[in-house]
Order: structure tokens, then sequence, then C-alpha cells
């Protein structure tokens, strides 16, 4: 490193030894050196658990709305849990511990506790709140339209078509966040030519988005 004053210059050499591990945090999320989420995923439930028991007082008014209620928990529970969402690559394991904390959640603030008998849909129905695996969806989906929208010689642009060089170990390869999004993609019948095409068009790229991730499932 040099340090350039008004009369001379000092170098100045520093060893560093950097340690090897296998995951880190970095902008308030994990990275893992094979690319599982499960600590990441782990961690967010975590965090939105305790801002969750933070507010039971609001849950708990007989003054409140549900509708203020619902408002609440969107931006100060379901934005920890999402936070970073567009990001993942999640599978039916991941999108059911995130369907399962919210339920919970959502029940607890509906004042519906066990054994009472209510399917997910009517709970989305009562809180006016979508399914969190369509909302996740979403904003990959989202993301997924700004970086194709960048120049070809941004990294993120790079990143989503490049191929690691080399042979890949035996046996089956871990799903990446490009293999999620092309087996959704898979599923609406389309290929990447018509999906790059799309998203150039930045309004018909959110309303197709949003007819996607519409309908929620249970």
């Amino acid at each position: 490193m040099k340090v350039k004053t008004a009369s001379s210059t000092t170098t100045v050499v520093c060893d560093v030894e950097l340690e090897e591990v296998n995951d880190f945090k970095y902008l308030g999320s994990y990275i893992s050196a094979d690319g599982n989420i499960q600590k990441e995923i782990s961690t967010r439930i975590g965090l939105a658990v305790i801002a969750f028991y933070r507010l039971q007082n609001i849950w708990r008014s007989a003054i409140l709305q549900m509708k203020t209620k619902v408002e609440i928990y969107r931006s100060n529970v379901r934005s920890v849990l999402l936070h970073a969402a567009e990001t993942w690559r999640t599978n039916k394991k991941i999108e059911s511990r995130l369907r399962g904390f919210e339920g919970r959640c959502l029940r607890r603030i509906l004042n519906i506790h066990w054994p009472q008998p209510i399917t997910n849909v009517e709970v989305s129905r009562l809180t006016g709140i979508n399914n969190i695996v369509d909302e996740a969806k979403q904003r990959r989906w989202r993301w997924l339209g700004h970086v194709l929208r960048m120049g070809a010689d941004r990294h993120p642009h790079i990143a989503l078509r490049w191929t690691p060089q080399g042979r890949r170990r035996r046996g089956r390869p871990l799903g990446t966040w490009r293999r999620t999004i092309e087996e959704e993609m898979k599923g609406m019948g389309m290929k990447w030519d018509e999906i790059c095409c799309l998203s150039q068009e930045r309004n018909e790229w959110r309303r197709m988005v949003d007819a996607l991730c519409s309908t929620g499932s249970e």
C-alpha cells in the first residue's frame, strides 16, 4: 500500500493471513462455500421470531384492527424473514419451513390455536396476505428482470450465464439459483430467449411477474 504525502511517498507492506472458512456473513446474509442456504434460512427465521415476539402487545391488542396488525406483521416481521430472498434458491423443504413459520405467526395474530381446524387458504383469506412462497418467487423474478436489463458487461449479468470450468464431482449436482429459475421457467412453458426479450419492457415484465405469482398455493 502506498501512502502519498506532499514531500514523499511511504510504502507500507502488510502481511495478512486469510482464514479459510466454510461460510461467512455478508450484508446481513450467510454465504456458504457449497451454496447451501439452510443456515441462512435458519438465521432469518430466528430473527423473524425475535421480531414477532417483540410485538406481542400488538397481536394481543383488542383495539387495533386486523388490517393494521397484518400491515405491522408485513413490515416488521415478514420483511426480516425475506431479507435478500431474491437471491435464494428454494426447494420443497425450505418452502415448507417458510410456510410453517408464517402459518404459526398468522394463526397467533388471528387468535386461532390448536386444535381449531383452519387451512392455509382460509388464513390467507382472513388476513389478506399472499402466500410467502409466492412472495419469495415474485422477488426472485423481479431481480431476474433487473439483471437481464443490465449491460452485458455488468457482473450480475455475467454471473447469471457463467458456467464453471472443469469437471464437476460425481453425483447429483446441487441446486442453484439459476436452476431454480429454469425449473420455474419450464413450468411456464417459456425459454431463455423469450424471457430475455420480455424483460426489456419493464411494464410488461412487471405484469408478467404479478400474473405468475398472483395465485396462492396452500
